[in-house]
């Protein structure tokens, strides 16, 4: 179309007919590819005779077309290389907002940080339906097969039950054509129900809460949803609450699941012992269940929702929110992590902290280091360095980066050499000794003077660390969170999430501290008194 009858400057496009049809359909379609389009109007006219009478033509519609550079809308050579826009994004803004009155307004919602959808014109929006949408697709290809939908909250359960039915109802979304066989046939607001197709004693479609009461209301043969199924963090944190909620789910919920039901459940991981935490002990890795994480922050701190055209949410955008954020609600929230605060063996207060200033009036006894290194898999290197005063080990500088051993191995050297570290030790349980071959290599290379060792550790991991937590709670002083670093913050947040009776997905820290810990306490085993011999008795 716009080979034929399409136009460009370099920047802008211009496409003119006299078709209402083709306006219109020529609007929608740019706009829909993401492309921005106005139309302007103008009669054409012409002169018929040397006497200069006017004559005016049709209705011209004349649509201005802008497209971001990776757009290419022409095939034609001589328009494709001439067509050279500019702008790489295009951002829309609200320039005014008008008060229209009040109406019934729906709210609707997709399990998405960004919670962004696409409305009319295609504007990017918030609170879309994905859920919804299945559901629609699954009663209308089995309409006599009854389905339940359910959450914490009535509010909630409402939301999707008007979801649905809109989309039935409303002839936008052609869902009469897509399911001519699943017409509507009954709606009940006020119990939240809908029947396609035929009247049945077991509605299509029940949406009712988790305290709504289920008795009698409902089988499923076809689907159970489950949308948030906690409430938020202070429920989720009440073992006895997690306890009633499981007795209500299995015995209220799944009770109504009739064989070949299919379960659908959507949520934060509040907790392992939430509906979501003891379905995946019940059942993962039993090859009919799949559960899927999606985590704001991946390992190497990108963004799993920053998309093009500044649509969803960037890594800065998402640290911004970590760092306001306790550990507990932003491990389950973003990250789908639940951490039990009742297993959890390290918490933040629980520590000693200081300002980076070492005791000025002393030099530290010694200044050692230790490293828990790494392969090609996703653990971290947690190499830390301990000034010992004492029997006070102060924590001022360390390395926990996932990267490569060519990336971190220079890490872990530098933090050797700036901090005069006189002994590091490696652990080799996991090819560590190549490691600290390279890392003593590069210490020496960057005129550091540490001894490097290694040990294999034969003490299993779990225990070292709970057994090594008591002396790091009691002789440990870490910065003040003010004046921790990125990478600092990453080291305590991985600490702190470490749990004794949950999946710690990893253990890389705490067990880098419990490596330190008992380097320390070798060290500082035997003590040293300094005795005049003139009066020791002959």
């Amino acid at each position: 179309m716009l080979d034929t009858d399409g136009y460009t400057d370099g920047n802008d496009i211009e496409y003119t007919t006299v078709s209402p049809m083709l306006r219109d359909g020529m609007l929608e379609l740019v706009r829909s590819l993401g492309g921005k389009a106005n139309v302007k109007e103008k009669h054409g006219n012409y002169y018929r005779n040397q006497a200069g009478e006017k004559v005016f033509g049709k209705l011209v519609y004349r649509i201005v077309i802008e497209f971001n550079s990776s757009a290419h809308p022409f095939y034609l050579p001589r328009k494709a290389n001439k067509f050279s826009p500019k702008r790489k994004v295009f951002k829309k803004f609200i320039d005014r907002v008008e008060y229209v009155g009040k109406q019934e307004c729906q709210c609707i919602m997709v399990d998405d940080p960004s919670q962004l959808y696409v409305t009319d014109d295609y504007i990017i929006t918030h609170n879309t339906t994905l859920g919804i949408f299945f559901m629609a697709w699954v009663i209308g290809k089995h309409p006599d097969m009854p389905c339940l939908a359910s959450a914490y909250a009535d509010k909630l359960t409402n939301s999707f039950y008007t979801g649905v039915l809109q989309l039935i109802k409303d002839d936008e979304y052609t869902y009469k054509d897509i399911f001519p066989g699943s017409k509507l046939v009954n709606t009940n607001s006020k119990e939240e129900t809908l029947d396609l197709r035929n009247q049945h004693r077991f509605k299509t479609l029940t949406c009712r809460s988790i305290d709504g009461g289920l008795t009698g209301a409902t089988r499923c043969e076809s689907l159970l949803y489950a949308d948030d199924m906690v409430s938020g963090i202070e429920e989720a944190m009440n073992r006895d609450r997690m306890d009633t909620l499981w007795y209500k789910f299995t015995n209220d919920l799944m009770s109504r699941m009739k064989m070949g039901c299919k379960m659908l459940i959507i949520g934060t991981r509040w907790s392992v012992y939430d509906p979501l935490g003891r379905l995946e002990s019940r059942y993962e890795g039993d090859g009919y269940s799949k559960f899927v994480r999606i985590p704001a922050l991946n390992e190497d701190g990108s963004s799993n929702f920053d998309y093009d055209y500044d649509v969803g949410f960037s890594r800065d955008y998402f640290e911004d929110i970590r760092d306001n954020m306790d550990d507990i609600s932003w491990g389950a929230i973003y990250q789908q992590r639940p951490i039990e605060r009742e297993g959890v063996l390290y918490h933040e207060d629980d520590f000693h902290y200081f300002d980076g200033k070492l005791p000025p009036d002393a030099k530290p006894d010694s200044i050692v280091a230790v490293c828990d290194s790494k392969n090609q898999g996703k653990d971290y290197v947690a190499a830390i360095c301990g000034y010992v005063y004492g029997d006070t080990v102060y924590i001022r500088d360390l390395v926990f980066n996932n990267g490569l051993p060519d990336v971190t191995k220079p890490m872990v050297a530098k933090l050797c050499v700036r901090n005069k570290v006189s002994r590091l030790d490696v652990e080799v349980n996991n090819g560590g000794g190549y490691y600290a071959e390279s890392v003593s290599d590069m210490i020496s290379q960057g005129n550091g003077n540490t001894s490097v060792r290694t040990f294999f550790s034969s003490t299993n991991k779990i225990t070292r660390i709970v057994t090594e937590s008591d002396y790091i709670i009691k002789h440990f002083v870490f910065l003040q969170p003010s004046k921790q670093s990125r990478e600092y913050k990453a080291f305590m947040r991985n600490v702190c999430s470490f749990t004794t009776n949950g999946k710690a997905k990893h253990d890389d820290a705490p067990d880098a501290l419990s490596m330190l810990s008992n380097l320390v306490k070798n060290l500082t085993a035997y003590s040293i008194r300094m005795i005049d011999r003139s009066q020791i008795p002959l």
